[in-house]
């Protein structure tokens, strides 16, 4: 357990090195789940939003969402932009 005002990153980056010094495989996922792997599961999302929504004969006129680390939007706008 940390204490509150600990950097998140940094934490994940100790415990990361200490489970790799026992063999372990390690892939981190930033808070917010922002990086390129994240951003690419949104792109997907759009896709898929567009596809069930032509299936339904529904016309998306806003998409609302929360954020915290612009993760979601990135890939959101990048899949709806096509």
């Amino acid at each position: 357990k940390r204490s509150g005002g600990a950097d998140m990153n940094a934490e994940m980056e100790i415990l990361a090195d200490a489970l790799q010094d026992q063999g372990r495989k390690i892939y981190i996922i930033p808070g917010g789940g922002s990086n390129r792997v994240g951003a690419l599961g949104y792109v997907n999302c759009a896709a898929e939003l567009e596809e069930q929504a032509a299936a339904m004969g529904l016309k998306i006129g806003a998409l609302v969402h929360a954020t915290g680390s612009s993760g979601t939007q990135a890939g959101l706008v990048a899949g709806l932009a096509g």
